[in-house]
């Protein structure tokens, strides 16, 4: 799932071709992206001034990484434990 601040950039760039065209790099790259990486904040800034901050990007990549380290939701919602406090009951 793409983070906010990637669907903002493809959708103003005008799609996934055009924005890896303006990172300079291959669609196939851009579209393996679930999130803008930390190193393309900026450069994200730039392309898109005042639509797409750079602390948008950074936000936006550390939820990103929070989401993915959480269990999945059938664990989660079948309200057994997870995790080494798991293991250890």
């Amino acid at each position: 799932m793409r983070t906010p601040s990637l669907t903002l950039a493809i959708e103003l760039a005008g799609s996934v071709t055009a924005l890896a065209r303006l990172y300079g790099i291959t669609h196939g790259a851009v579209s393996q992206w679930e999130a803008i990486p930390a190193d393309r904040a900026l450069e994200t800034e730039r392309l898109f001034p005042s639509k797409i901050l750079a602390s948008d990007v950074l936000r936006d990549l550390e939820a990103h990484r929070l989401a993915a380290d959480r269990p999945p939701d059938s664990a989660r919602d079948s309200g057994r434990e997870t995790g080494p406090r798991a293991a250890a009951e």
